[in-house]
């Protein structure tokens, strides 16, 4: 299957999945019923503009682009190694100190420590975690 059959194919397969009409997504989005269908055939390809009002009716544009869903976009992108290196930093933490912080805290903390780490680099989620832990402990 070329790209642009596949592309077509998850188009429409999103819009069923949606329960939605080709009537009323043209409609909504401000195109002909018939360009819509030519988007859903393959004979035509829609703009990036288009897909951003697709995703504002709902339509998981991942998915329609690329064949991933978001939520598989998010998982392969997650670097899991790092999350358990946090982790681990988090446990050993708490060996150490004689405290308990709750599974929800420890979930925040490794939230705050990934997005820091992510922007800032390792060196500064590592001083950052240990300052989240030592004010819950």
């Amino acid at each position: 299957m070329d790209s642009r059959i596949d592309f077509s194919y998850r188009l429409k397969s999103e819009r069923q999945r949606l329960r939605l009409t080709q009537a009323s997504v043209a409609n909504t989005t401000g195109i002909s019923k018939q360009t819509l269908i030519a988007y859903e055939s393959g004979t035509s390809c829609p703009s990036i503009e288009y897909l951003w009002k697709l995703e504002a009716l709902g339509f998981d544009i991942q998915f329609v682009s690329f064949g991933a869903t978001e939520l598989e976009g998010h998982v392969n992108n997650h670097n899991w190694l790092l999350t358990s290196e946090i982790m681990d930093f988090i446990h050993e933490y708490m060996q150490k100190q004689p405290c308990q912080i709750s599974i929800k805290k420890r979930a925040e903390i490794l939230k705050g420590a990934y997005a820091i780490s992510v922007k800032y680099g390792e060196d500064e989620a590592t001083g950052q975690l240990a300052r989240m832990l030592t004010l819950v402990a």
